[in-house]
């Protein structure tokens, strides 16, 4: 990147980086350090008209495991409402309130660890919600095309970002159709070029 800037410019690199964009696993939505990364890269976007960006979409495990988790939350629930509509009519005031089961334990736990990932104080499973858990993400499939959508879906998000944010000119920022190297993760890479 040293080799688009003049002598006296290079001091600019300093406080700038080429870090991935990291994404919440399983979302189009960059966390908190993503969004700092791509608040830093506008800023240096807008500063130098001259260049423009080429990137690039990715994937990992992480993703495979959010979104196996959200359609083993979506399935849970949907058992969850049937079995609650028949129980509302079984309760009656006054009965004291039945013991969790392990599939509204492992609703409870990715409900929790979903809506708010990341963060500590995720419930502890028991040891039989434990492997229902593991059990339940066995059964369910990501298909590859899925994987796919999210990473371009990623990089959408960052072109809509910078023009909408630093209006950076859409013609400065270029889809990649290949895998730029890095590890497998839930990012967006991406190359700073001379126009």
């Amino acid at each position: 990147m040293g080799a688009v800037f003049s002598g006296e410019d290079k001091g600019a690199l300093s406080d700038f980086s080429l870090e991935p964009i990291r994404f919440v696993p399983g979302t189009n939505q960059p966390n908190s350090a993503g969004k700092e990364q791509l608040a830093r890269l506008g800023n240096f976007l807008a500063q130098r008209p001259e260049l423009g960006l080429q990137l690039s979409g990715h994937s990992g495990p992480e993703d495979v495991q959010a979104l196996k988790d959200r359609l083993v939350l979506a399935q849970l629930q949907e058992q969850a409402q049937a079995a609650g509509t028949q129980n509302s009519a079984k309760t009656e005031e006054g009965e004291a309130t039945p013991p969790v089961t392990p599939p509204e334990e492992v609703r409870q736990f990715l409900a929790h660890r979903l809506e708010q990932p990341g963060e500590d104080g995720t419930p502890a499973l028991s040891a039989e919600a434990a492997a229902l858990l593991a059990k339940l993400r066995e059964q369910v499939t990501i298909a590859p095309q899925l994987l796919e959508n999210l990473a371009q879906e990623r990089v959408q998000m960052v072109i809509a970002s910078l023009t909408a944010n630093t209006a950076i000119p859409a013609s400065r920022l270029h889809p990649s159709s290949e895998q730029m190297r890095g590890r497998e993760g839930a990012e967006v890479r991406y190359m700073v070029q001379a126009k």
